[in-house]
């Protein structure tokens, strides 16, 4: 459909230049909404993958239990300032 709303992901931005690259994933690991079990993963699967991306994280926002997922992310982000946990 022509009126179809289509919106690139935000970490599309880090394939614009090396540049970008090193600006852009500060930024975009700064503040986390968890709201499922599947953005849990990936993100613990992510940390777990590059360990400097945890550094990066500020601020962290779980809307449920996690079980695993929730230990790797929290050993791998010792900048945490703000956690929101709703259960």
């Amino acid at each position: 459909s022509p009126f179809a709303k289509y919106a690139e992901s935000t970490s599309t931005y880090l394939l614009v230049s090396k540049s970008w690259l090193r600006v852009s994933t500060p930024l975009l690991y700064n503040v986390f909404i968890l709201q499922s079990k599947a953005q849990a993963k990936a993100l613990s699967l992510a940390l777990a993958g590059n360990k400097v991306l945890g550094t990066f994280i500020k601020k962290l926002r779980v809307e449920s239990g996690y079980e695993a997922s929730m230990l790797t992310i929290l050993q791998s982000s010792p900048n945490i300032s703000d956690l929101f946990v709703s259960l």
